[in-house]
């Protein structure tokens, strides 16, 4: 509650013009005999209340719209509840039927022997595919950022490869990977698509390179180049 300069109260709060009011004054109490008043009515001495100026120069008091600290407390724990909750709805799990054939329809298309990953090895962690070997060790309980190599991300009814596999990749048939120059490249990782001049190339997934160098995935579309590479590290070269 805030002091007007004429010895009257005002609204502090953007809460304090919703629900119901508790109490109605048609006088001008002072603040200490309001607020007597309102704990006379029933609210409690750990409620907040806030006193507010009546249309018709009295006052309203209602419960503070802002929670104690111990209500606080309370909501505090819900949050975390249902934190964790959503936490272990995105824990590893084994990849679907469906999302495995999106996976190896990738690889069939673009036969890299790097990529042929036992079916076993591969778990889905919310939608994003990961690489974990079955023979090590059983992370389910620990905290981790990522559970294995970050393979892609399944993206309504499709797969997208990611940026780590691009430069996990060492070895890839030529036909599936294009050679970008240098100014190409800094197009690229500024977030620009990159248009192929007298493409004859299908369109699908390409590794792109650069002086010899892998450094992304890129989704070729009638001879233009859509850009994956990711937001958060794209630069100005």
């Amino acid at each position: 509650i805030s002091r007007k300069s004429h010895g009257e109260y005002r609204i502090n709060s953007r809460y304090d013009r919703q629900g119901d009011w508790v109490i109605k004054f048609n006088n001008l109490p002072s603040e200490s005999e309001a607020i007597a008043a309102a704990r006379a009515q029933g609210l409690n001495e750990n409620e907040q209340i806030d006193l507010i100026e009546g249309l018709n120069r009295g006052y309203e008091i209602k419960p503070s719209r802002y929670p104690s600290y111990a209500e606080r407390l309370q909501l505090n724990d819900k949050k975390k509840k249902a934190k964790k909750k959503a936490k272990k709805k995105k824990k590893s799990k084994t990849i679907s039927a469906d999302e495995l054939d999106l996976w190896h329809k990738f690889v069939s298309d673009f036969s890299s022997q790097e990529l042929n990953f036992a079916d076993q090895d591969l778990r889905i962690n919310g939608d994003y595919l990961y690489y974990y070997n079955k023979d090590w060790l059983d992370i389910n309980k620990l905290k981790y950022i990522r559970p294995g190599l970050m393979l892609g991300t399944f993206k309504k009814n499709r797969f997208e490869p990611s940026y780590a596999l691009a430069l996990a990749v060492q070895e890839a048939a030529e036909e599936n990977v294009i050679e970008l120059s240098k100014d190409q490249w800094a197009e690229y990782v500024a977030g620009n698509t990159i248009f192929l001049s007298g493409n004859t190339r299908k369109n699908g997934w390409y590794l792109l390179r650069c002086e010899e160098k892998n450094f992304a995935f890129g989704k070729l579309v009638n001879g233009t180049i859509k850009n994956f590479f990711p937001k958060g590290l794209r630069f100005q070269a």
